[in-house]
């Protein structure tokens, strides 16, 4: 969190933060992202209900749930970033939905996972860890 916050300064991004289930805002990356920004006294971001915008460099957070939100998602454009907090508990429709949204040339797809147990050797138990042992098809020319 502290790291897009900081990357969101010097320029103009658009970063997607989000997690599987996201109920409430106590429960949200928002929120997390709400507690960094004051815990460093970070006084140019403005906090609405589901977003967060740096005053200085016109960065946009836009916070979201991936279940309950496949449309609201999918019509984001122009996403530079998109962080998958707590990503050890993605499901892989929710991952198939949110890969193809992040299309922009540069654009960056993070995740942050909370370890739950340990992997069995080349048995991956969650999509990031298929989709980074799996590369993708590529169509013969």
């Amino acid at each position: 969190g502290l790291t897009l916050i900081l990357r969101s300064r010097p320029k103009r991004l658009r970063i997607l933060p989000t997690r599987e289930i996201q109920n409430t805002l106590t429960d949200s990356v928002h929120k997390v992202l709400g507690d960094i920004i004051e815990q460093y006294r970070f006084n140019y971001y403005e906090l609405t209900y589901k977003a967060i915008r740096n005053r200085l460099s016109s960065t946009n957070f836009s916070c979201a749930g991936l279940r309950h939100n496949v449309n609201e998602i999918t019509s984001i454009e122009d996403i530079d970033i998109a962080w998958v907090e707590e990503a050890q508990s993605i499901s892989e429709d929710s991952l198939k939905v949110l890969a193809p949204t992040i299309r922009k040339s540069s654009s960056q797809l993070n995740v942050s996972c909370n370890r739950l147990n340990q992997l069995t050797a080349g048995e991956p138990q969650h999509p990031f860890p298929r989709a980074l042992h799996s590369p993708p098809e590529v169509p013969p020319t």
